[in-house]
This record gives C-alpha cells, structure tokens and sequence, in this order.
C-alpha cells in the first residue's frame, strides 16, 4: 500500500537536502470522494544517512480543491517521487512520479494517474 520514494544523492556540488512541499492531484481532475480514494501515501526508501524507510501519508481530502500537499522532510536532490491514492479496500487507484530537481525547488507537483487497481 505504501509508495516507494526511492533517493539518490546528487552528484559532488549538489543541492544538501531540504524539506520539499509536494503538491498532487489526481490527473482525471476527479475529487477524492468521486474518485474513491481514501489514502495518499509518499514514501522514501532509506536515502543516504537515514536509518530506514520513512513514510508520509494523509487522509485524502473529501472536498475538491482541499488540502492536498505533503511536506517530505531531508529530500536530495535526484530523488525519485513515487505516489499512491489507494481506496478503502487497500487497492492502489492512482500512481504517479516526479524528480527533485537540483536545485532543489520549494514545491513540486506530483499528478496521480488512475490505473485501474493495477
């Protein structure tokens, strides 16, 4: 049920690692409700100098337009940002991706395309 962010350390020079804001959103526009998630979950595998996985997660908003950003605390710049909306029964509905870019931005989009329960 848990997304995989996997990190990779930038190369010599790179951006140290920040907190980042990712912003997602469903990419068919549908509301949470609508689209029958329950569950958004962003995870990292265990990056460079951290002890294990971490998990970030929240509650999918019922209103369309709500709160939907995450804070991923320590993000290296290259990391791999891997999203799940999962519905109530445990099904992953949505998947999407994005890079921390480098320099590392403040906010990142990450768009959550349906597939299915695949």
């Amino acid at each position: 049920m848990l997304a995989v962010l996997s990190g990779v350390a930038a190369g010599c020079g790179g951006s140290a690692p920040q907190d980042v804001t990712v912003r997602w959103l469903l990419a068919d526009g549908r509301s949470c409700i609508d689209a029958a998630v329950v569950l958004i979950s962003i995870s990292t595998a265990a990056m460079p100098g951290a002890s294990g996985p971490s998990t970030i997660s929240m509650r999918c908003p019922a209103a369309p337009g709500a709160f939907t950003q995450l804070v991923i605390p320590a993000v290296p710049a290259g990391a791999q940002l891997q999203g799940q909306g999962v519905s109530a029964s445990a099904t992953v509905l949505y998947r999407g991706q994005a890079t921390v870019p480098d320099p590392i931005v403040p906010n990142l989009d990450l768009v959550l395309y349906f597939t299915g329960g695949r």
